[in-house]
């Protein structure tokens, strides 16, 4: 269940003090609640330059949980990305500029190539950019999203642009131009059957 907390990047948690006797990062309590911090969660950005390639659900789920994988250092991935990682374990300099429900921008610096991962869902119409250059969203850890990272100062931006909204505005378009010309027919016969 820890493991779990931890990916989902829950930092915080609150117990009734009777339930957790000498309870250590204590951050705020009184008589009868405490909340306490978890040292362990992975940040909402974080990067790592190991992976490993598991194909099927169960088995990512198995090595996800299992007690030798770390995934502050190790990450899970599908299919394996184009970039060559570093192996050396200098992390990246990342700063989150802006986190909407649509757009993530986020600010990075490094001396070498990793893997950027963002611990939220990888779901369709999720688009990523670096520098501006659209660049592939690989999935990450079961259900998180990753992305490469090459070294140097870069801003990687995830857009939600969904196809459905796309292809929402088209009818609404073709409507509303529809709807038009049957008005102005309508208006043209209206006024020809009055003369």
């Amino acid at each position: 269940r820890s493991r779990l907390l931890d990916i989902l990047g829950v930092k915080y948690f609150i117990y009734k003090r009777s339930q957790v006797k000498n309870a250590k990062n204590i951050v705020w309590q009184d008589k009868s609640w405490q909340i306490i911090e978890n040292k362990s969660v992975l940040p909402r950005v974080y990067s790592v330059n190991n992976f490993e390639i598991v194909k099927d659900n169960n088995k990512i789920l198995e090595k996800l949980f299992s007690p030798s994988f770390n995934p502050k250092k190790n990450l899970i991935l599908e299919e394996k990305p184009k970039i060559s990682l570093s192996q050396n374990d200098n992390n990246p300099n990342l700063f989150i500029e802006k986190y909407g429900e649509q757009e993530v921008l986020i600010k990075t610096n490094s001396d070498s190539n990793h893997m950027l991962v963002i611990s939220d869902n990888f779901y369709p119409g999720w688009k990523a950019f670096v520098d501006g250059k659209e660049t592939k969203i690989y999935r990450a850890n079961y259900t998180f999203r990753a992305v490469e990272l090459p070294a140097g100062k870069h801003i990687v931006r995830f857009s939600y642009e969904p196809d459905s909204f796309k292809i929402g505005l088209a009818i609404s378009i073709v409507s509303t131009i529809t709807y038009i010309i049957i008005a102005i027919n309508m208006k043209r016969l209206n006024k020809k059957n009055n003369d």
